[in-house]
């Protein structure tokens, strides 16, 4: 496991993304109770995320408070940022600071194709059960190819949910080819 091994916290972490309007890179606020890891563990984290650190500045967390806070600027060249990727990369980076979410090249495709990280651990486990009936690719060139074709992840997902998700009423119109 890359990464979140380092990161894992049982509580204590929020990452909140401001408002970047009038900025032309995603900013986030880091905040850690405790002790906080080393930025070197959260830089790898954030790359199995799919997003690259472009700064970093430590800001005073308060007078009473043992919460250490970050301010991350990210350089998103590789994602279509979308109002929704702030929520996903949220969600999966507090899943993973809590040992919740196993983050590796898949763990990217929350963010390249704005899929939730629940949907990065099927995409995963569908391409290990590829990889034992013969599909004779790596994992991390399952990964590539995957990064590139983000409307393939989003539709599988689609799919797989509309054929699986007990709560679906329109089970054969939402599955037909």
């Amino acid at each position: 496991m890359s990464g979140a091994g380092a990161v894992r916290e049982d509580s204590g972490v929020r990452l909140r993304f401001i408002d970047t309007a009038d900025q032309q890179m995603p900013v986030a606020i880091l905040e850690w109770q405790r002790r906080a890891p080393l930025l070197a563990d959260l830089v790898a984290l954030f790359a199995d995320l799919g997003l690259r650190v472009a700064n970093h500045e430590l800001l005073p967390s308060g007078e009473d408070s043992d919460a250490f806070v970050h301010r991350f600027g990210f350089s998103t060249d590789e994602i279509d940022w979308s109002a929704a990727t702030p929520n996903l990369l949220r969600a999966a980076f507090e899943a993973a600071a809590s040992g919740d979410l196993e983050v590796d090249g898949f763990t990217r495709l929350i963010a390249s194709a704005s899929i939730p990280f629940t949907d990065a651990v099927l995409i995963r486990a569908a391409a290990r059960y590829l990889g034992q009936v013969g599909l004779e690719l790596s994992e991390p060139t399952v990964v590539s190819i995957l990064l590139r074709h983000s409307d393939f992840v989003r539709g599988f997902c689609a799919l797989f949910h509309a054929r699986f998700d007990p709560d679906v009423t329109d089970r054969d119109r939402l599955t037909a080819a």
